[in-house]
């Protein structure tokens, strides 16, 4: 009787043992499909299918709203997407560093930048988002990039609106230099080593508004290539021969490329849209709330 009690107690184990396994593997699997790419739920009209990051026939719907998080951020994530679904976006897409999974050229070529811990790789990610989305979307299809750590407080629409012609709708910081946080190589690599870049408003790159169209695809493909430039976007000392200004503090990276671009392109830039921009005339509310919790 102890030998068939003890032969029922080792099966009984046995079971739950593999039950556990099964559960264990399931839920890995499910993490890794949810983080390649989640879209949030939508009810809107304005969407197509595309391929991208390896997948095919994704839902894409506009205006899209595209975030991304590494090794943290879920919930701000997740909060980023809620408050945008009810403040003017159609769809929202969560991405992390599985969209280089299938693009092995990319990597293996950016793999000492991927690597830096800072940014996820220097926000190398951001410009590779939204080329591909643009590429992906149809001509006047509206995308807006935001930093996780942001919620809306406002109708995104205010500043759709306000896009008219120009394709591209960045913002400036309130009263910060490019000179001082852009390190003298990144000028110089970009042409724009002279008064009319070193002492114009730095750039704000936690949010970014672009419509397709020949124009953006431009645009964000140089800032693309730049970002791939380690001696533009990286922390490493300057080679190029000229030392930092005298008021530099700290270099941004993928945010310095982006004001550089922004000025040699001609554009027209507007004040920060988070309560970091409400000291300034603006025409438009807060639309943002730029909390910075990585949470």
């Amino acid at each position: 009787m102890g030998a068939m009690k003890m032969y029922f107690r080792s099966a009984q184990l046995c079971v739950m043992f593999a039950l556990f396994i099964s559960i264990f593997i399931h839920t890995m699997m499910w993490s890794d499909r949810s983080n390649t790419s989640e879209l949030c739920p939508s009810n809107k009209t304005n969407c197509h299918h595309v391929n991208i990051y390896g997948h095919s026939n994704q839902m894409r719907c506009y205006p899209l709203l595209v975030n991304f998080a590494h090794q943290c951020c879920g919930m701000s994530q997740k909060n980023n997407c809620d408050t945008g679904l009810t403040f003017g976006m159609a769809q929202c897409l969560k991405l992390n560093m599985n969209i280089f999974k299938s693009d092995d050229g990319f990597r293996q070529r950016n793999s000492d930048l991927l690597n830096y811990y800072r940014g996820g790789g220097y926000w190398l990610w951001k410009p590779y988002i939204l080329w591909h989305e643009l590429y992906a979307a149809r001509e006047g299809d509206v995308i807006v990039y935001s930093d996780a750590a942001v919620n809306f407080v406002s109708d995104i629409n205010i500043l759709i609106r306000l896009m008219g012609q120009q394709d591209i709708m960045t913002f400036r910081q309130i009263n910060h230099s490019e000179s001082a946080y852009t390190k003298r190589d990144t000028f110089i690599l970009m042409h724009a080593d002279s008064k009319r870049f070193v002492e114009s408003t730095a750039a704000v790159a936690s949010y970014v508004l672009l419509r397709k169209s020949v124009q953006s695809l431009a645009f964000v493909s140089e800032w693309l290539t730049y970002v791939q430039d380690g001696r533009a976007v990286s922390d490493d000392r300057n080679v190029l021969g000229k030392p930092n200004y005298p008021n530099f503090v700290g270099h941004r990276h993928d945010q310095s490329i982006l004001g550089l671009l922004v000025k040699k392109w001609n554009l027209t830039t507007y004040p920060d849209p988070s309560q970091h921009g409400e000291s300034v005339a603006r025409p438009y509310p807060t639309i943002l709330k730029h909390h910075r919790k990585k949470l």
